[in-house]
């Protein structure tokens, strides 16, 4: 009987705690939670397609894009900055904003 072919892996840091376990020898099942919704998508269409059984769990700090597609208020998409204030210099006081707007 062959070894089984299984990976495991978990991380951790002061931010965010990682957890991705993979057996090429599986069926497709999927159970992904990374906190990005279009990386989830795209892991599980790689897990499916290619019979491989994948269990991802992210979370933490996960603000990792200050750039990237939208739809405007019209519908069209546009692609840009999405995050002003960190293409900007801009004093400090915004950030006091962002920061009881986010806790508020």
């Amino acid at each position: 009987m062959s070894k089984a072919r299984i990976g495991e892996v978990k991380r951790k840091s002061k931010e965010t705690q990682l957890s991705a376990r993979v057996s090429l020898d599986g069926g497709g099942r999927v159970n992904i939670a990374t906190g990005l919704p279009f990386l989830d998508h795209m892991l599980e269409q790689v897990a499916r397609y290619a019979g491989v059984d994948m269990k991802l769990k992210g979370v933490g700090d996960l603000h990792v894009e200050n750039f990237g597609t939208w739809r405007d208020v019209e519908g069209r998409l546009v692609w840009g900055v999405n995050d002003f204030d960190e293409a900007y210099a801009l004093p400090y006081t915004n950030d006091l904003v962002r920061l009881v707007a986010s806790v508020a």
